[in-house]
Order: C-alpha cells, then structure tokens, then sequence
C-alpha cells in the first residue's frame, strides 16, 4: 500500500511540474502564468491600458495587428464571405455562422471566400 501511495505522489508531482513549465511566463503586477511569452506580452496590455495599433481612420487602438485588420473591414464595408444556401454576403465568419443557425435552422457551415467554398477549415474550388 505504501508502494502504492508513494507511485500516486509522484504523478501528482509531476503532473505539477509540468503544469508549471506550461505556465513559466509570470505577470509581474498580477502574478498570472503563461505558456509563452507572446501571450503574457498581449496581458500586460490590460494593465498599461497601451494599444500600439491605430486605425488611422477613426483613431481606435487595437493590443494586435489582427484585431486592427478586423476592425478596419468595418470602414470599408468589405463582405468576403457568402452563405451556400442563399448566397448573402457577410463581413465576419461568425456573423454567416449565426446567420446559417439562425435564418436556416442548421450547424452546417460552409462559406465562400474568393471563389472558393470552405467547410470547416476545407476548400473546395469552385
């Protein structure tokens, strides 16, 4: 039993350990762990309040580059990607998503983008 008790302390410590070399990026204000140093970058925003990217259009700041691309498409009013069952245009994946569920009753989700229709992250030339 003793064997047996010691087997089960030594996979709790290293499953520990290995939760802590997930985690071996530390806020310094916070003390909030990450698994890599981007994403403790992308934290510290939220105390410094700091966001480097600027839309030039408006003057929004965004913490990435990503989410200033997305924000921009809201003043050009660019709408890539098409519903398969009745061909309407949306500017974000997730509005066509709401809209097949919502308007059409059904998870199945395909979208065209540039002349090309994508199921679940597959393309398919059309």
């Amino acid at each position: 039993l003793e064997e047996h008790l010691k087997s089960h302390g030594s996979k709790i410590a290293i499953e520990d350990s290995e939760k802590a070399e997930e985690k071996k990026h530390v806020c310094t204000v916070c003390n909030k762990g990450f698994k890599l140093h981007y994403y403790l970058k992308l934290h510290s925003f939220t105390h410094t309040k700091e966001k480097p990217f600027i839309c030039q259009q408006c003057g929004k700041g965004f913490i990435t580059r990503g989410k200033l691309k997305r924000h921009i498409e809201t003043h050009t009013g660019l709408k890539k990607y098409q519903c398969h069952i009745c061909y309407k245009f949306f500017t974000r994946p997730s509005y066509l998503r709401i809209h097949v569920r919502t308007i059409h009753g059904t998870q199945d989700y395909n979208f065209r983008v540039d002349k090309t229709w994508n199921q679940f992250g597959t393309e398919y030339t059309a």
